[in-house]
């Protein structure tokens, strides 16, 4: 393989992992302090977990599938620093 390539391959991983583990360090950061789950439902009112209905609302947490995309979107859009467009 081309050298160039396997620099341009090895960028893009690094790049997936490094968002991966920043954007699941930020959804970890929710709920790092909280041992009891209502203590949690309570507290996440305080983060940006609470833009969520389901939070806004106290009913429950929103799927993890759900925290990881935001999570994800945040590390995506400030390692790439295209900024917020909807802030």
């Amino acid at each position: 393989l081309n050298a160039t390539f396997y620099a341009l391959v090895t960028l893009i991983f690094k790049t997936v992992v490094l968002t991966h583990w920043v954007g699941c360090a930020w959804g970890f950061a929710a709920l790092i302090n909280y041992d009891d789950a209502d203590e949690q439902l309570d507290a996440a009112a305080n983060t940006w977990l609470r833009y969520f209905p389901e939070v806004a609302s106290g009913e429950d947490f929103p799927a993890i599938g759900d925290q990881y995309v935001a999570a994800l979107y945040w590390s995506i859009t400030t390692l790439s620093t295209i900024g917020f467009g909807d802030i």
